[in-house]
């Protein structure tokens, strides 16, 4: 897939629209290739604040969240990914300066591109720190994911419309994507808990959603109905252990049920010691960080070695 080259080049050009990152220009610093065009007044043609550049902007912003989703989940979640990315966010371009071009070149543009919310964002976003660690400027303020942008706003060939240029869209479309995943979960979750409910004939429960994305660290997505089920996943293979040890002391003397106690407290403490939030920490290279992300992770680690020592003990009959 095309959008894997952005990490070979994250941040030097844009790929979200030509699909393709060009080592030449990565390594000779050339300004990106033009990617967007549209209709705009003679005016607005090489205009830093022109509005067809800022829609033009945007919609390279949702392109990129669209190929991260799909290389990073699935693709076939691209569409309400992106349908519940822009339902909470609005992009502005903020603080739009000209930087004058040299030797007679064309003047770039920068500008602080933002994405608002109403309510405050998580900053222990997994996706957000893999982002941030490529681009510094990346970054949550409160409801507000930011970052700094570059771009060129030039006419095109016939004259009648305009084509946009950008570098440094990858970091934040993949800080985006990740927040917009999670959001895109919350709502599939409470649709399913709507429908069950509906089937039983009774009402769905209020339930407390997350901090919007954690996800996005190696493992993947995660959000209430992820969480749900790897939970779910775990209360299973708890269950299955307990009878398995159950059935496995029933088969035994005295001492061996001492034994067996003892050798299974071990291996609790070894199971938690595995899966603490410290360990998962270190071992994601601080991915993952804490909130809904590191719940996932921890009950998902646990549920893994917990069907695990089931089928052992089950195997000692």
């Amino acid at each position: 897939m095309a959008f894997r080259a952005m990490a070979t080049c994250f941040g030097t050009v844009v790929v979200l629209a030509l699909g393709a990152c060009s080592p030449e220009g990565a390594a000779s610093g050339s300004p990106p290739a033009p990617i967007s065009a549209a209709s705009a007044s003679p005016s607005d043609r090489s205009s830093c604040s022109s509005p067809h550049a800022k829609e033009l902007i945007e919609q390279l912003v949702w392109e990129g969240v669209g190929k991260t989703v799909a290389w990073k989940v699935f693709p076939d979640r691209v569409p309400d990914v992106t349908a519940a990315g822009k339902a909470h966010f609005r992009i502005t371009l903020q603080g739009v300066a000209t930087v004058p071009g040299q030797n007679g070149a064309r003047p770039n543009c920068e500008a602080t591109i933002v994405a608002t919310d109403a309510h405050d964002l998580d900053p222990n976003d997994g996706w957000l720190q893999s982002a941030a660690r490529t681009d510094a400027s990346v970054r949550v303020q409160g409801p507000n994911l930011q970052s700094s942008l570059q771009y060129a706003v030039q006419p095109s060939d016939d004259g009648q419309s305009i084509r946009v240029s950008v570098s440094g869209i990858d970091p934040f479309a993949l800080a985006l994507a990740g927040f917009s995943v999670g959001f895109s979960n919350s709502e599939l979750y409470a649709r399913r808990e709507a429908e069950k409910a509906a089937k039983g004939g009774g009402t769905a429960e209020p339930t407390a959603v997350p901090a919007p994305s954690d996800t996005g660290a190696p493992a993947g997505t995660t959000a209430p109905g992820q969480q749900a089920s790897t939970e779910d996943r775990y209360a299973a293979a708890d269950k299955a252990l307990n009878g398995a040890y159950a059935a496995a002391r029933a088969r035994l003397d005295d001492a061996g049920k001492t034994a067996l106690r003892d050798e299974q407290r071990a291996w609790i403490k070894t199971r938690d010691a595995s899966c603490s939030e410290a360990k998962i920490a270190a071992e994601s290279g601080g991915d993952v960080a804490g909130g809904s992300a590191m719940v996932l992770e921890v009950a998902g680690c646990k549920a893994k070695l917990t069907e695990a020592r089931a089928k052992q003990l089950a195997a000692k009959g």
